[in-house]
């Protein structure tokens, strides 16, 4: 079914999560869902947890119930943030030891964008992307696995 643009804050998830309750922070959303939340695709996914970060594609998820062996495939048709905006998120209300702290580098990157696909498991996955900053643009193919 069709979710128009909608918005979930933390503090309902924390029902399911009880982690997220100290979680300030609200996500936008909408897209088209189809299928069963095993074997759950979404197209033209919106999601927005700040009006510099963002996800629009679509998603498909073949076995969401068994994560160690969710097929997972991303069309990511933009994608952006970046370090500040990364950084604003306590990780710590995720029960993480310390927030992220990237190089201060990334910062003169400026807003990164991205674009791409990605198929496979989270532990064993092809992707190809394009990535665009401040500073230029990368172009790339990557094959990754994650050894347990």
């Amino acid at each position: 079914g069709s979710i128009e643009q909608s918005k979930l804050d933390f503090k309902d998830l924390s029902y399911f999560v009880p982690s997220l309750q100290s979680i300030e922070r609200t996500i936008d959303f909408s897209g088209n869902l189809q299928g069963s939340i095993n074997n759950l695709f979404v197209k033209d996914l919106n999601l927005s947890v700040s009006p510099l970060s963002y996800f629009k594609g679509d998603v498909d998820f073949k076995g969401l119930t068994d994560l160690e062996n969710c097929l997972i495939y991303l069309d990511i048709h933009n994608c952006q943030t970046s370090k500040l905006d990364l950084e604003s998120i306590n990780l710590k209300k995720f029960g993480l030891k310390s927030n992220l702290k990237l190089p201060v580098e990334l910062e003169r990157l400026g807003v990164v964008k991205l674009k791409g696909k990605l198929d496979g498991f989270y532990n064993n996955f092809t992707t190809n992307f394009i990535i665009n900053s401040d500073h230029g643009n990368l172009t790339g193919d990557l094959n990754c696995t994650i050894d347990s």
